[in-house]
């Protein structure tokens, strides 16, 4: 099987950015989702740049913890941007 680092390393592509909607800095999605998208060897296919959670404390909390895991700064969002909204059908 191919390693994704090495292909992608190769072919010059860059990563995929990634923005993560309810990524605080404890619980489960720090331990479980979190981890895989900042270990060294995921880092060529994924970049984290983004964190959303409900407050601007837990933003900030995981902004912090992860541009330390990733080593460059993360956008914190406490609430979810307009744009960023499904609309629904009514």
């Amino acid at each position: 099987m191919l390693d994704r680092n090495i292909h992608s390393m190769s072919t010059g592509t860059k990563p995929i950015r990634v923005g993560f909607i309810g990524l605080s800095s404890s619980g489960w999605a720090a331990h479980v989702l979190g981890p895989s998208l900042t270990q060294p060897s995921m880092r060529s296919l994924y970049d984290l740049v983004a964190v959303c959670t409900r407050s601007e404390a837990s933003a900030a909390a995981s902004a912090e913890k992860h541009a330390k895991e990733v080593e460059h700064p993360v956008k914190a969002y406490h609430e979810i941007p307009a744009s960023l909204l499904i609309p629904t059908l009514t």
